[in-house]
């Protein structure tokens, strides 16, 4: 089976090299994410600064720092994984990287059984350990990460990162702190 390789998601856009969805029957998508709260402090701010603005709607070009990187993040992987799931369902796989760095073996063993190819998934898990930047928004204040709680809400949903119950906790702090 031949695995879509160069494809990118670049400004909210996957854009796939000569494929459309119907022309290729093996064709597989996999499109890998990380938890918003912590991409909304990584360093790494090259597709913010490109293609933010292009892809963030008018009502949100205002935002800076931690909350545009969580507007640019929860607007580019929406769409990204709805355009993948429009033009190729089934053959569209959504993988977690928190997913990958908690349970890689039973990850891996999905991912294995979606691409229809053999993994070594004990070689594979030498190659994966948890980052220094895991979990790096716990550091944040608790006013900030509600803020980006709002504006990421409808791709944590979406992507299974969503927890009502640190919502509703951060909710009631910050009101006491108020």
């Amino acid at each position: 089976k031949r695995m879509l390789a160069p494809a990118s998601k670049n400004g909210g856009v996957v854009s796939f090299r000569r494929v459309r969805g119907d022309e290729d029957p093996d064709l597989r998508f996999i499109l890998v994410v990380r938890h918003g709260l912590d991409m909304a402090h990584s360093g790494d701010a090259n597709q913010l600064r490109m293609f933010s603005d292009l892809v963030l709607p008018e009502r949100e070009q205002g935002l800076v720092g931690a909350q545009r990187a969580m507007a640019y993040w929860r607007t580019a992987n929406l769409q990204a994984a709805e355009r993948a799931g429009q033009l190729l369902g089934s053959r569209f796989h959504l993988l977690r990287y928190d997913d990958l760095i908690r349970s890689p073996a039973e990850t891996m063993r999905a991912l294995a059984a979606f691409t229809g190819m053999p993994i070594d998934v004990a070689e594979a898990m030498k190659e994966i350990a948890p980052p220094p930047s895991l979990e790096r928004w716990r550091k944040h204040p608790d006013d900030e990460v509600l803020a980006l709680l709002h504006v990421g809400r409808p791709a944590l949903e979406r992507f299974g990162f969503w927890d009502q119950d640190l919502f509703e906790a951060l909710t009631a702090r910050t009101r006491r702190g108020r």
